[in-house]
Formats: structure tokens, sequence, C-alpha cells
């Protein structure tokens, strides 16, 4: 079965909206399914609100990361300037008063 064929993407299309007729019909034949089919459809509104604000949240987060420099290391000059922070007197280790 092909489905890129025009004939089955007809076929595939009227399906479709029988299926979609077939639930109108119900909800107007059966009083009580229509909320029912209102739960289904809020709940599934609320599915793709989420997934869709959660994409649009993780796609913003990874731009954020990609756009955040990455931490350099020390050079050299800052290095030497804190070993003599951290050793003030020199490699002696001992204090001339």
């Amino acid at each position: 079965m092909d489905l890129t064929s025009p004939p089955t993407q007809l076929s595939l299309a009227a399906l479709i909206v029988a299926v979609i007729a077939l639930g109108v019909s119900s909800s107007a034949a059966f009083p009580g399914l229509k909320s029912l089919l209102l739960v289904v459809r809020d709940g599934v509104l609320w599915l793709a609100l989420f997934f869709v604000v959660g994409g649009a949240g993780f796609v913003i987060w990874q731009r954020l990361e990609q756009a955040r420099p990455a931490a350099a290391a020390p050079t050299k000059n800052q290095l030497e300037s804190r070993q003599n922070i951290e050793n003030p007197v020199g490699s002696a280790g001992f204090n001339a008063h």
C-alpha cells in the first residue's frame, strides 16, 4: 500500500471525515456523551499547550546555554598573583620581621 498515491490519500481523507461526522452525530444522538467529548477535547488541548510551551522553553534554554561563554582557564599572571596572595613571603616559608 503506497500512502503517497492520490487515491490512497483521498481514501484516508474520506475515512477521517467520516469518523469526525460519526463523532458529531453521536454527540447529538447521546447528550450524555457530549460532556465526555468536552473532557477529552480539553485534555487534548491542555496536553498540546504543555508540549508547545515546554518545547519552546527547552529551545530557549538550549539557545541560552549555547550563547553563554565558556569559563576561560586562568592565565599565568592570574595564577602567579594567586600564589603571591596565598604565600606572600615567597617560597622560603618564613617571615622576616
